[in-house]
């Protein structure tokens, strides 16, 4: 059934695809769908899963999480955003039973900085629910974002950054990583036995690490969610 909301969905994907000069054919490929189910959002007759928003705001080159976050609001559900009282600490997977088809919840280790280094990273401060697309591995949690060290790829302070705790990255990935004893999220390079961290803002240095120093990468960013999505 139609409403504002699953029109306005169809207007933002009609609206970004034609601003791609992008057939319907053409992007029901890109996103491996049958064209009519295009046809329906765009005339706001259905409303896309969380998976395949995700999937539009990436072909159609959306704001990373502006399509889903009219989604979810459109489908109702229940318990995106905080989730308190989900039990102490963090002990992995969460049964996903407990969370909407398609969905894993995923923990908020407190913050960590796009600046200056800090400790402040291990405490648990609640759950989220996310769709499975934008989790990356088995052991993905959300750091809260601290600092504007990274502002030059889109990570601001307040936002949640998305991290992959089982990925290994590739040089220019942005990670999350441990220097001795301290946590910072950086763009990461490694050369030889020398390892390099790299801001995305020019008012920070570039600083290299070599072995003596105690480094342990705690994941990969693989998406964000700006701040104020959990409101």
């Amino acid at each position: 059934m139609m409403n504002s909301q699953s029109i306005a969905i169809g207007n933002l994907v009609r609206d970004a695809r034609e601003q791609l000069d992008l057939k319907g054919d053409a992007l029901a490929r890109m996103v491996d769908c049958d064209p009519s189910y295009i046809t329906k959002i765009e005339k706001g007759r259905s409303i896309p899963s969380p998976e395949m928003a995700v999937k539009f705001e990436k072909a159609l080159q959306l704001k990373p999480n502006e399509l889903l976050h009219m989604v979810l609001k459109a489908r109702g559900v229940p318990d995106v955003g905080m989730v308190r009282d989900a039990g102490p600490g963090y002990r992995g997977d969460v049964p996903e039973a407990h969370s909407p088809k398609g969905f894993v919840k995923v923990p908020i280790l407190g913050s960590a900085p796009a600046g200056e280094k800090t400790s402040s990273e291990d405490a648990v401060e609640g759950w989220v629910s996310l769709p499975r697309e934008m989790t990356g591995g088995r052991h993905s949690y959300l750091l809260r974002v601290k600092g504007d060290s990274m502002i030059g790829v889109g990570i601001k302070p307040g936002d949640l950054v998305i991290v992959d705790a089982d990925a290994q990255p590739n040089n220019g990935d942005v990670v999350v990583i441990r220097i001795d004893g301290e946590t910072c999220i950086k763009k990461f390079y490694k050369h030889g036995r020398v390892i390099v961290l790299e801001p995305a803002n020019p008012t920070y240095e570039r600083k290299e690490y070599s072995s003596k120093h105690d480094i342990h990468l705690r994941g990969v960013v693989r998406g964000v969610l700006w701040k104020g999505f959990l409101k």
